[in-house]
C-alpha cells in the first residue's frame, strides 16, 4: 500500500502530494510527528525502532496526506505504544535526517497512566525509561544512537518543559 504525504513549503503550507519513498528520495519537505511520553515519575519513554535499532521519541511517524499533526500523533500513539492519553502540542521543528530526508516535525507530549504497559509492535521492539538528565547525557555521548528527529524533538521538549508551570 502506497502512503501519500503532503509536501509543504517553509510556512507549512501544502504545495503537493507525493508517496513517502518519493518524498524521501527527492528530499521534499513533508510532515512527521513525535510524542514524548512521560510517566508519573517524570521519566521519558524511549523507543527502540525495529527498523534500525536507533533510539527514538516515545512515538513517531509520518502524517498522511489530508491528516493534521494531532490526528497523526493520536493514531501513531495508539498504533506504536497503545497509548490513549491527551496530547499537548509543543512546537514544530525542521529536521534533516541522516538519509537526506527533510521533515517538518509536529511535537506533542503526554503523561502515561500508571496502568499503561508496553507490548512489542511491528515498529517498536522495546521501550525503556530515562530521566531527562540521563537522556541528555546519552544524547551528548552517543548522538549516532538516536534519530535526528528525536534529537531535535528532545531539544524542543526540554525548552517547553522548562517553561511549563510546575503543579
Amino acid at each position: 500500500m502506497v502512503e501519500l504525504v503532503d509536501i509543504v513549503d517553509g510556512t507549512d503550507r501544502v504545495v503537493a502530494v507525493a508517496d513517502r519513498p518519493e518524498a524521501h528520495l527527492a528530499q521534499l519537505l513533508h510532515r512527521i510527528v513525535a510524542v514524548i511520553a512521560v510517566d508519573h515519575q517524570g521519566q521519558i519513554v524511549v523507543q527502540v525502532r525495529k527498523l534500525d535499532g536507533l533510539y527514538d521519541a516515545s512515538v513517531g511517524g509520518h502524517v498522511s496526506s489530508g491528516e493534521n499533526y494531532l490526528q497523526a500523533a493520536t493514531r501513531e500513539a495508539e498504533e506504536e505504544l497503545g497509548l490513549r492519553c491527551p496530547l499537548e502540542y509543543i512546537d514544530t521543528v525542521i529536521v534533516n535526517e541522516r538519509s537526506g530526508a527533510r521533515h517538518r516535525l509536529g511535537l506533542f507530549t503526554c503523561e502515561v497512566g500508571t496502568d499503561w504497559s508496553f507490548a512489542p509492535t511491528d515498529e517498536v521492539d522495546e521501550v525503556f525509561l530515562l530521566t531527562a538528565a540521563e537522556l541528555s547525557q546519552r544524547m551528548t555521548r552517543y548522538p549516532e544512537s538516536f534519530t535526528n528527529g528525536f534529537l531535535a524533538a528532545f531539544t524542543a521538549w526540554g525548552a517547553f518543559s522548562r517553561k511549563a508551570p510546575r503543579g
